[in-house]
């Protein structure tokens, strides 16, 4: 007999409710056990006729069996092109821009927002996204965001308009940001035990509306240039979404967890790191495009030896250096973000038409590798300062900061290139033979919306106007860098204040330690024992 797990008061008619006995019935049972049925099994109501068959049938809060190497390969197939799209959508949008403005009516004055769009729609799911997914099993949701994902990329390739361009781009934004979160937690089996209504009526729908508002505000006040209004408003909307984060039994980011120094301090770190680095993958193609006059499959091709960096600095890191999480990585950190900064100093020193080509490719495997090495140290040693117990939630509010990161970036920093480069190419128009015509005041909105237009005999005519527009965007890009390079500073000056000692540390009569400290004394026993049997 099938007893409602949820069933919470015992009647009194003892056959309306006791089971069945049979030969796997407990022969010392409690009261409640006796007469309601476990909550995390349900009991079949033939298995006590059938000896044959199963007694128990699980259906909740058991393990699952493990994945066959044919749904394993299947998963990390499906997850590696989900994200391999994903982050195609980022980076590729750089080097073929040039042809999607030059294809759709009146696209150069909007050329900003194909990215813009995409990035803060990313951002703004990304957080909910993590949220639903400790309610819900995250493969349905992987699956509509894959879903969203096709959609927007239908849009974008049929758009006839910017207006449905950048619709799509949109789409496209939401289903990218479910996927960048969702596929790290998919194998992950969350959110049972509860119902559908449960679930839904948890879930904090007034912080996750104030928490999109006010990303989508301050990521548009920055947007294509400084809105005041704008920063104020999500100013006042992060203010209602942390007096509604207080009172939530169930926050999106819990406040007690975000606001402790390590998390609080590690996630601004990341989140300026994070977007720091977006300056690099976004704009050094854009390098090899305007002012190297390279073709978009060649300019796309700088970004290979900087990944190549960033997935080695990130394999050395945890292979050699990485061997346990509960001790902090204060000065690893430290001089790896430092050597990152550096690195942005150096490009933008670097990245003129007449530095050697070599010089700008060993700048980025650098800063790939500082990123990877750095990225990889922060997770550690964040959770080294904290108490066990918060780990979960503090590694939860260091991805949604690392979520929205290349959106910050990309909004900052394009605001910052696209004025400098504005102004340089106006400037620089101006002084040559003629002025500022309207001629070339639509070849500035062409140059701001196209880089390769550079290069392109029939936009720019003559010598001295691509003199200028090389010059224009090695200044902008000399900015941009040397930017990421000054907030690089701050970012080493955060992660030097989360702390350097950690939470075990602090605790000496602490039971973990002591342990700890006696299995690594055993250790260097035996290690000794070896070398003199050896000798």
């Amino acid at each position: 007999m099938t007893i409602n797990p949820e069933h919470q008061h015992v009647e009194d008619d003892v056959s309306s409710v006791s089971p069945t006995a049979c030969e796997n019935t407990p022969l010392l049972a409690s009261e409640t056990s006796s007469s309601i049925t476990s909550p995390e099994l349900d009991y079949d109501q033939d298995a006590c006729s059938d000896p044959e068959s199963p007694t128990l049938t699980p259906t909740q809060g058991q393990k699952p069996p493990p994945l066959g190497w044919k749904r394993a390969g299947c998963i990390v197939v499906s997850m590696w092109a989900l994200i391999f799209l994903q982050a195609s959508n980022m980076s590729g949008l750089t080097t073929t821009l040039s042809s999607i403005v030059s294809s759709l009516p009146n696209a150069y004055s909007s050329a900003l927002w194909f990215t813009s769009s995409y990035m803060i729609a990313m951002s703004c799911v990304s957080p909910l996204a993590g949220r639903l997914a400790t309610l819900f099993p995250p493969g349905g949701m992987v699956l509509f965001s894959a879903v969203l994902f096709a959609m927007g990329a239908l849009l974008t390739a049929i758009a006839p308009t910017v207006g449905v361009f950048l619709l799509g781009r949109v789409v496209l934004g939401l289903g990218s940001g479910g996927i960048l979160v969702l596929c790290m937690i998919l194998v992950l089996e969350l959110g049972r035990g509860k119902t559908t209504l449960q679930k839904l009526a948890g879930i904090d729908y007034a912080g996750a509306l104030t928490l999109t508002t006010t990303i989508t505000l301050l990521l548009l006040s920055l947007t294509p240039h400084p809105r005041p209004l704008l920063f104020l408003l999500s100013l006042c909307s992060v203010t209602l979404f942390l007096h509604i984060e207080r009172s939530h039994p169930s926050p999106l980011l819990p406040l007690s967890i975000l606001l402790s120094r390590p998390t609080l301090l590690s996630s601004l770190a990341q989140l300026l790191f994070m977007a720091s680095r977006w300056a690099v993958l976004y704009y050094t193609p854009i390098y090899m495009l305007s002012v190297r006059g390279a073709s978009p499959s060649v300019a796309g091709t700088i970004l290979i030896p900087t990944n190549a960096g960033f997935a080695l600095g990130g394999l050395v890191v945890g292979s050699v250096h990485i061997r346990r999480t509960d001790r902090p990585y204060w000065t690893a950190c430290v001089v790896s973000l430092g050597i990152f900064t550096l690195s942005l100093w150096a490009l933008s020193r670097l990245v003129t038409a007449t530095s050697p080509l070599a010089g700008v490719v060993v700048g980025v495997v650098v800063n790939g590798f500082a990123t990877g090495a750095a990225i990889t140290y922060s997770l550690p040693h964040m959770l080294a300062l904290l108490p066990p117990e918060s780990h979960p939630l503090a590694t939860g509010v260091l991805s949604t900061f690392r979520g929205f990161a290349g959106s910050f970036g990309t909004a900052l920093g394009g605001g910052i290139f696209t004025r400098t480069l504005r102004n340089a190419l106006t400037e620089g128009f101006a002084r040559l033979e003629g002025g500022l015509t309207e001629e070339r005041k639509k070849l500035v909105e062409v140059l701001l919306g196209s880089p390769a237009s550079v290069w392109d005999g029939r936009v720019v005519r003559n010598v001295m106007e691509r003199e200028v527009a090389v010059g224009g965007y090695e200044g902008a890009l000399r900015g941009v860098l040397g930017a990421a390079a000054l907030v690089g500073v701050v970012i080493v000056g955060l992660q030097a204040a989360t702390g350097w000692t950690g939470y075990l540390e602090r605790k000496p009569g602490n039971e973990e330690c002591e342990e700890e400290e006696e299995e690594e004394e055993e250790e260097e026993e035996e290690e000794e024992e070896e070398e003199e049997c050896l000798l």
